[in-house]
């Protein structure tokens, strides 16, 4: 919150917050993401439960697949925080 804050005070765009996961923390951070007013860009593997997809997104998280390797999950996720200027 206190970022959210700072940000909205120094008339700058809102932080996004970027992450992988399979399921639970991807769900958990859209949740924290949403109740801050921030966008949340989640990575998730192919291999997700669609039930956690659709949990992540009916969190508000924006749901990104890649391929499911540790290697490629990273790799996106450290693009997308670079694009959005995420965190």
């Amino acid at each position: 919150m206190k970022l959210v804050k700072e940000a909205e005070d120094a008339g700058k765009d809102k932080p996004v917050v970027v992450t992988h996961s399979s399921g639970n923390h991807a769900q958990a951070l859209a949740l924290a993401a949403k109740t801050c007013g921030i966008q949340a860009k989640i990575v998730m593997p192919q291999t997700s439960p669609a039930v956690k997809v659709r949990a992540v997104e009916g969190y508000g998280g924006m749901v990104n697949l890649c391929v499911p390797t540790e290697q490629v999950c990273v790799r996106v996720s450290l693009s997308s925080a670079y694009t959005h200027r995420g965190m």
